[in-house]
C-alpha cells in the first residue's frame, strides 16, 4: 500500500498498485453530522464515467458505543478524477475501499472548490484557488512532454519554497507537496509506470526528479542561507549530475540538452523568486522572462523529452 497525501487533516488514504484499489479512512470530530466530498484528481473509476457506483463502508462512534456498522458511501468520476461521498454522522470514523481504480495521466479538467478536499493532487490556497480551472494536457501513450516536466518543476520549487519560509507542517506547504506527488504519478504513468514508493535509482524518472529537486533545493537554500552553505553547494552539484545523466537518457541534441537543463534551473529560481520577492520583483521577472525563452526553444508543452518506456 502506497501512502497518498491530502490537503485536508480530517481523511488518510493508500492506493493499493496490486489491486488498484484505493482505502480511505475520513473523521467527522464535530457534534453535527457532515457531508464529506474527496476527490483524487490521479485516480480515474473504472467503468461508465456517469455511473455512480454503491460502496459499502463501515462506521465507527466510540462514544455510542457503535463499532464496524454498515454505511454507505457512493463514488463517481467528476471534473475529470474520481470523487467519494459520504454522509458522516457526528464523532464518528468512516472507513471504505474503493475498488477498481485507473491512475491517470491524460485529459482532466479539475475545478477547485472551497467544499473539497484533495488527495494526491491538491487544491492550491484558498484565495488562489477561487474561480481556477487547472487544465491538464498531458498525452501518456506518447511519453513526457514539456508541459510536465514544467508543471514538475513548478510544483516541486514551489513546495520547497514554501517549506523553508513557512515550514514543513504549514498548511501551504502540505498542499504544494500534494500538488508535486500528483505531478510525479502523471510522469511515472507517461513513461509506462505504475505508482512507485521510490523510483528505481537506475531509472529515467529517477533522473528527472533528482534534477528537478536538487535544482528547487539549490535555489530555495540559496535564497535562504546564501551561496557558501554547505547545503546550497552539494543541491547544485547534485544537479548538474543528474541533469547531464537526464538529457543523455533522453538523448537530446546538444542545443536541446542545455535548453532543458538552462529550463529547469531558471523555472526554479522563478519559483523560488515568486513566493520569496513576489509577483512584481524583477529577480521574478528575470527569471521567468529566461525560463519561457528555453520553453519556447524546446518546442513548448507538446514537445515529447521522454518518450514513454524509457
Amino acid at each position: 500500500m502506497v501512502p497518498l497525501h491530502c490537503t485536508a487533516p480530517w481523511t488518510a488514504a493508500c492506493f493499493s498498485p496490486e489491486d488498484y484499489s484505493v482505502a480511505i479512512v475520513m473523521t467527522n470530530s464535530k457534534t453535527t453530522s457532515s457531508r464529506q466530498r474527496l476527490r483524487l484528481p490521479a485516480f480515474l473509476p473504472q467503468g461508465r464515467a456517469s455511473e455512480v457506483r454503491r460502496l459499502q463502508a463501515v462506521l465507527t462512534q466510540p462514544s455510542s458505543g457503535r463499532f464496524f456498522v454498515p454505511h454507505e458511501a457512493e463514488a463517481q468520476e467528476a471534473a475529470g478524477c474520481l470523487e467519494v461521498r459520504v454522509q458522516v454522522p457526528p464523532l464518528s470514523i468512516c472507513s471504505l475501499v474503493v475498488p477498481d481504480v485507473s491512475l491517470h495521466g491524460g485529459r482532466s479538467r479539475v475545478k477547485y472548490g472551497k467544499a473539497d478536499s484533495f488527495i494526491l493532487g491538491s487544491s492550491p490556497t484558498a484565495k488562489q484557488a477561487k474561480g481556477k480551472m487547472r487544465k491538464h494536457s498531458h498525452e501518456p501513450s506518447t511519453g513526457v512532454t514539456m508541459g510536465m516536466i514544467s508543471a514538475l518543476a513548478r510544483a516541486t520549487a514551489d513546495g520547497a519554497a514554501l517549506e523553508r519560509c513557512l515550514g514543513e507542517v504549514d498548511r501551504q506547504t502540505v498542499a504544494a507537496w500534494c500538488r508535486w506527488q500528483h505531478e510525479c504519478t502523471c510522469v511515472a504513468i507517461a513513461l509506462g509506470n505504475s505508482l512507485p514508493a521510490a523510483p528505481r535509482a537506475d531509472s529515467v524518472f529517477h533522473d528527472l526528479l533528482e534534477a528537478v529537486g536538487s535544482a528547487a533545493w539549490g535555489a530555495a537554500n540559496e535564497r535562504k542561507f546564501g551561496p557558501q552553505e554547505a547545503d546550497t553547494k552539494q543541491a547544485w552539484l547534485r544537479f548538474w549530475h543528474y541533469a547531464d545523466r537526464l538529457v543523455k537518457a533522453a538523448g537530446l541534441s546538444e542545443t536541446a540538452s542545455q535548453e532543458l537543463k538552462w529550463y529547469i534551473f531558471n523555472t526554479s529560481w522563478m519559483m523560488i523568486n515568486l513566493r520569496t520577492y513576489g509577483s512584481d520583483s524583477s529577480d521574478h521577472k528575470e527569471a521567468s522572462a529566461r525560463a519561457n525563452g528555453h520553453f519556447a526553444n524546446l518546442g513548448g508543452a507538446g514537445t515529447v523529452i521522454l518518450r514513454r518506456g524509457l
